[in-house]
């Protein structure tokens, strides 16, 4: 049973046996997590066995815990929170890379096990440490954190660190995909950060008077035979608050190696999108959303998406290591490209003040076309991405004037542990304080 007491998994068969709601016991969530730190396929039976009849699904989510053990290792129980009468999400720490996950248990009406989902989750405000420390020891524990992933062999890529202007710290890791080490003009896959292209690009047509944010893809895509989609406004787009889907979901979507995604393919994936509700009513990530918005983009500018953004941001900000991608993201860059954009936002040089005070804006999930996170006093926006040959972050610290840029060519979420752990260190709870030098 390495190391678990029998007595433990026992208590646990026993209490669901009862039909007894484990979802209102944290006891029993305590035993199901040392359960699942055994690694132990006779424990994982034995425990799977007691909620289940199906030997197909005992074998398979015994085979699912196993991959899920293989690729975060043992963790720590840190919250049980009660979705719904059927859905009780655990947040874990895992103890290899100190990442977060979320843990969904999933039963019927009768509480009767159904199934769990284990997926990551980002460092919530809620497990701020106390008492801020100094910034050379925040920059050594990160030099050690990434040490450790690279050492694993589960992250290679750049980190760039700056405050208010002063880059702190600048490194690269491991390998490119050619087999030769990174270095500072290695070119990385940016995924959905490039996102983020696509919005300056909106913001800058809206300073220039050529569209309002309150604008409908009725008003600006007349001709768009999907007229489900023309009540949808600019900002809902923007927001992923437009009932619109994600063309990569879509089983029939084949993008064909070796050619790019063109915006005929984005108008073919717009015109065949159904909405998931009623735009302004709820939220849902959505790539096809991005894509109308680079239709748009082309249908204003009377330009390609790709001039487009080469004239207007990569040439204005001095991006000569940059390459353009679609309007969902996809680009190629560097970590000091990426470094000088954020610095060319933050300077009101690719919008007007007024137009850049806009990207304070949020909804309660997300922000005006980038990621938004309240952490504590902090707030921080800016975009990750990630697919299988990139795992990507640009983090901008609104109150400490923090940027942080990781470009990673391994795959998720690795990099996004790197990220999480950078904002564990900087913001903390006030306490003890260390010197901000």
């Amino acid at each position: 049973m390495k190391g678990l007491p029998l007595l433990f998994i026992t208590i646990l068969i026993s209490a669901i046996a009862k039909g007894q709601d484990t979802s209102r016991h944290r006891t029993d969530f305590n035993t199901l997590t040392a359960v699942y730190n055994t690694n132990d396929t006779a424990v994982y039976r034995r425990f799977f066995s007691s909620v289940l009849n199906d030997r197909q699904k005992i074998k398979s989510n015994i085979a699912q815990m196993r991959r899920e053990f293989k690729f975060i290792g043992p963790v720590k129980l840190r919250k049980i929170q009660v979705v719904s009468a059927t859905e009780t999400d655990l947040t874990l720490q895992t103890e290899n890379y100190g990442s977060w996950w979320n843990f969904l248990w999933i039963t019927d009406s009768a509480k009767n096990f159904k199934e769990h989902h284990m997926r990551p989750t980002r460092f919530s405000g809620e497990f701020l440490l106390m008492g801020r420390i100094g910034r050379d020891e925040v920059l050594k524990e990160i030099e050690a954190y990434i040490d450790q992933l690279v050492a694993k062999k589960v992250f290679a890529g750049n980190v760039l660190i700056a405050r208010k202007g002063k880059i702190l710290y600048n490194k690269s890791f491991g390998n490119n995909r050619d087999g030769k080490p990174n270095d500072a003009d290695t070119q990385f896959g940016l995924a959905s950060m490039g996102k983020l292209f696509t919005t300056v690009s909106i913001l800058q047509l809206a300073d220039d008077h050529k569209l309002s944010l309150d604008d409908n893809v009725g008003k600006l895509l007349p001709a768009l035979s999907n007229k489900t989609l023309y009540p949808i406004t600019v900002r809902q787009l923007l927001t992923h608050t437009s009932g619109m889907g994600d063309y990569f979901e879509d089983p029939a979507f084949e993008p064909g190696k070796g050619r790019k995604f063109t915006s005929q393919d984005a108008l073919a994936e717009v015109e065949k999108d159904k909405l998931h509700f009623a735009p302004g009513t709820g939220f849902r990530y959505s790539n096809t959303g991005f894509e109308l918005l680079g239709l748009i983009i082309e249908k204003i500018s009377g330009t390609s998406l790709d001039a487009y953004i080469n004239q207007n941001i990569f040439q204005r900000v001095g991006m000569t290591h940059s390459k353009e991608g679609v309007a969902a993201g996809g680009a190629l860059s560097t970590v000091n490209d990426i470094y000088n954009f954020s610095e060319a936002l933050k300077a009101n040089r690719l919008l007007s003040r007024r137009t850049t005070k806009y990207l304070s804006y949020h909804t309660a999930d997300w922000g005006l076309g980038q990621e938004y996170q309240q952490l504590g006093d902090e707030v921080i926006t800016g975009h990750s991405g990630g697919d299988e040959s990139a795992c990507t972050e640009l983090n901008l610290y609104k109150n400490t004037g923090y940027t942080v840029v990781i470009l990673s060519n391994t795959a998720p979420p690795y990099g996004h542990f790197v990220s999480d752990k950078i904002k564990e260190l900087i913001v903390r709870k006030a306490g003890n304080t260390g010197s901000e030098r």
